[in-house]
């Protein structure tokens, strides 16, 4: 194991550069440019709608719409409802389920007919949405071969999970050597395969572990298998089969996995269990990373702190910048602080030019200030170039007359300026 360099809950000891001064220190969106946050939607390991038979006592029961009514009727109800704009997709088709999860087998082909004459997309893929689920109830495998060979892409994509959820539940090896002989088809993608692994590996964690070490996405399944992290009843068997994978490859894929799954949870657990393990340095150091990218998205200052708690001198300088690469992008000026917080030198180049990059498009003035107070001359003039260039795109006065009005050095300033016109 490294010894890190910095204790947790230290910061790193550079020297500020006095240029800096108030400016860094403060509240960066007190410049009156940056008004927004950019927030991310928080990751998340696989969300399947649950079905009637798992919904507790306590939930609202479907509601039994049909009341007598005909398939003929019943069609007519469900295009109404999907008719209503108001509602979200995910809701409206829980409605559209409630009442065609009444449909007999011998109604589907009569509802499919009518559904596939909608000419709203939105409507039709709800309709066809809620009646394939239904089939996939007692033919799984004929609801998603008349997805794959009847629907548009940019219908059978949402469809197919909701088919595919349903079959891995009942015969997850079906359901997989299904997907992966149509890996080929347009709306049957690894995302589908991540849903039968989760379900699989509940069911027979042996037998998906098997699976996926052969699949033709392995991520995708690793992912699928990973996701039980969050089920406290299936971690330590999980985790044990991964971390006892033979082939290093594999391993390190799995492990990732693991990493992206857990860290929506417990991200710190995930911490101390990559510790546990055995890793080589290499493989470490990229999957402390990634557990500091993700958990970033949920606690960019936890996942900061960690992550400088585990750098030693040969990370310190790339793992600052993976911080700061994320955290910039999802609130700049909370990074901004921390950045000048941690104190500026050599080690921190790379972050600010991260920084740097995540903010000029909305703020190229301050870009240019962060800009100027790289450490090193090289990379320094090379963030110059890349903020001017880009500021130069859209707006190429305002951005000349900057750079000209600045206290640049009157040379350093026209070697950007040439630089830049040299640019095609």
């Amino acid at each position: 194991m490294r010894r890190a360099l910095i204790p947790a809950g230290t910061t790193i000891a550079v020297p500020v550069l006095s240029c800096v001064g108030a400016y860094l220190l403060g509240d960066y969106m007190a410049m009156g440019r940056l008004r927004e946050s950019v927030r991310p939607p928080v990751g998340s390991s696989i969300l399947l709608k649950r079905d009637r038979s798992e919904r507790s006592a306590s939930e609202e029961p479907f509601v039994d719409l049909r009341n007598g009514a005909d398939v003929h009727e019943m069609i007519e109800r469900s295009l109404e409802l999907a008719g209503i704009r108001e509602w979200k997709d995910d809701e409206a088709s829980d409605h559209l389920y409630g009442l065609v999860s009444q449909l007999a087998d011998d109604e589907i082909p009569a509802f499919l007919e009518r559904a596939e004459q909608v000419a709203d997309l939105g409507q039709r893929r709800l309709l066809l949405r809620a009646v394939l689920m239904r089939w996939a109830e007692s033919e799984p495998r004929a609801a998603a071969t008349y997805a794959e060979e009847r629907l548009i892409p940019q219908e059978r994509a949402g469809v197919m999970k909701g088919i595919i959820a349903g079959w891995a539940k009942t015969d997850a090896r079906a359901a997989y050597e299904w997907v992966e002989k149509k890996s080929h088809v347009e709306g049957v993608s690894g995302q589908l395969l991540k849903t039968i692994f989760h379900f699989w590996a509940r069911e027979d964690l042996d037998a998906a572990m098997a699976a996926a070490v052969k699949s033709s996405d392995r991520g995708s399944a690793f992912y699928g298998i990973s996701s039980l992290v969050n089920e406290a009843r299936h971690r330590p068997a999980v985790l044990a089969k991964i971390a006892a994978l033979s082939d290093p490859s594999q391993r390190e894929n799995a492990i990732g996995q693991v990493v992206i799954n857990w860290s929506v949870t417990e991200p710190s657990s995930a911490g101390d269990w990559l510790e546990r393990i055995e890793l080589d340095t290499d493989q470490r150091v990229a999957l402390e990373r990634k557990l500091a990218r993700y958990w970033s998205f949920q606690d960019p200052p936890a996942s900061a702190r960690w992550l400088l708690a585990h750098s030693d001198e040969e990370t310190l300088s790339e793992n600052l910048a993976s911080v700061m690469s994320t955290w910039a992008h999802r609130d700049p000026n909370a990074a901004a602080r921390w950045l000048a917080e941690v104190g500026l030198g050599p080690e921190t180049d790379q972050a600010v030019g991260k920084f740097v990059g995540r903010i000029v498009a909305r703020d190229p003035q301050s870009a240019f200030e962060w800009a100027r107070i790289i450490s090193s001359p090289e990379e320094r003039h090379r963030a110059l170039v890349d903020v001017v260039s880009d500021w130069a795109q859209r707006d190429p006065d305002a951005a000349e007359r900057y750079l000209l009005d600045s206290d640049l050095p009157a040379a350093e300033a026209e070697s950007i300026i040439r630089e830049v016109s040299r640019e095609p």
